[in-house]
């Protein structure tokens, strides 16, 4: 079950996952806010069963309206889904982040209901929310999956789960996601790119929410020497952002005037894969407790270019700093321009960033690996299900 209204990483997750799980015994069924209808298309266009329901989330910041909405419809929708993992005959039932718990509460209705592993993609929840919630996913989950190590530590007392725990990463197909010079043309002309304009292109990638900073990659490119680089950020919008959109709209015309500005935003659709390789530079400007490990990372690595990135979530454990890319600290477009500047100055430089990020993407993070990660995932959540079984333990209220 993914609770957000648009398409991203835990969607492209599973999207990814879904045919590699199928040869490993596991069927993949995706329950759907109805409200997220372009996640459900793109999944149910992937081959996947999708099942659209009412599903509220609590909202970040003063959203008394949504909040109230979520509590009024709580305990229906726990009901709902509960006899929905019923209807299905689901077995396991994954879980994406610590504020979004209908689902485990759901499979925990039922004493013979799935098995609940509880997955943490994110650090966005304030630690103080994360030492209320904490508790809750130690209490209902039988295992749970962190992308990269370092959630572990950043969710207080996650750690106690010890073995129940599974490091997995974000799924990125290589064979899609790769180096193309013949198609570099084509690339930049759906960016947006002019014909005869040769200046290199850095663009971040993903959902226009604040999360992901996409305000410092503008500062930072309009601080550069003038039309010395095209800046691109592609992503969809994000429903409930859209005053977020608004201003980054309105930063980008007073940086960069509005001819220029009108061609910055780009959404991607299912054509992340062919824009990238009209990408010199791969910008992830994310903002402090944001990511986990961003999904357009290592996109980006296995499409063969240089990454500048912030020090958020678990990003040293994919980027090699001065090996692949550079990491800066969030929040500081100084730091991201001088990044970038350098990265402008040295085309040397950047394809051996390009071509060793290639080789990690391939050999760390291939897909088979990370099929076989959420393997063994899925088998310690029926495993541990089983114990509590045979021990009687009386599921929670």
């Amino acid at each position: 079950m993914i609770a957000g209204p648009a398409y991203g990483g835990a969607h492209n997750q599973l999207v990814e996952l879904a045919p590699l799980l199928a040869r490993r015994g596991f069927e993949t069924i995706a329950v759907l806010p109805d409200e997220a209808t372009e996640a459900c298309e793109r999944v149910a266009a992937a081959g996947i069963e999708v099942v659209a329901r009412p599903l509220h989330r609590p909202r970040a910041g003063f959203r008394p309206a949504a909040n109230l909405a979520l509590m009024r419809s709580l305990r229906a929708e726990v009901d709902q889904l509960s006899e929905l993992f019923a209807t299905l005959g689901a077995d396991i039932v994954q879980v994406h982040g610590p504020t979004n718990p209908q689902a485990a509460w759901a499979a925990r209705r039922r004493d013979d209901g799935p098995a609940v592993l509880w997955q943490m993609l994110d650090t966005r929840a304030p630690r103080a929310l994360l030492r209320a919630t904490v508790p809750m996913v130690r209490r209902y989950a039988d295992a749970v999956s962190t992308f990269g190590a370092a959630l572990i530590a950043m969710h207080p007392g996650l750690g106690r789960l010890g073995e129940r725990i599974v490091v997995i990463y974000p799924p990125v197909d290589t064979e899609r996601f790769r180096p193309d010079r013949g198609e570099r043309a084509e690339a930049r002309a759906a960016l947006g790119i002019e014909p005869g304009d040769e200046r290199p292109v850095a663009a971040s990638l993903g959902v226009l929410t604040p999360q992901k900073g996409h305000e410092n990659l503008l500062e930072a490119a309009a601080s550069l020497p003038k039309r010395s680089i095209s800046v691109r950020l592609i992503g969809a919008p994000s429903a409930g952002h859209e005053s977020y959109r608004a201003r980054l709209e309105g930063l980008a015309e007073q940086r960069f005037g509005a001819a220029e500005s009108a061609r910055i935003f780009v959404d991607p659709g299912s054509r992340v894969a062919q824009l990238l390789r009209g990408v010199d530079i791969f910008v992830m400007p994310s903002v402090r407790r944001s990511e986990g490990i961003p999904t357009a990372v290592l996109e980006a690595m296995a499409s063969g270019l240089a990454v500048v990135v912030t020090r958020v979530g678990a990003i040293t454990e994919l980027v090699e700093d001065q090996a692949c890319g550079l990491i800066v600290e969030p929040s500081d477009p100084s730091a991201l321009a001088t990044a970038i500047g350098s990265l402008l100055a040295d085309p040397n430089r950047r394809a051996a960033f390009g071509a060793r990020g290639r080789i990690l993407a391939e050999t760390r993070f291939g897909l088979e690996r990370l099929a076989d990660l959420h393997q063994r995932a899925y088998e310690i959540a029926l495993e541990h299900r089983a114990k509590r079984r045979s021990l009687g333990q009386r599921k929670p209220p």
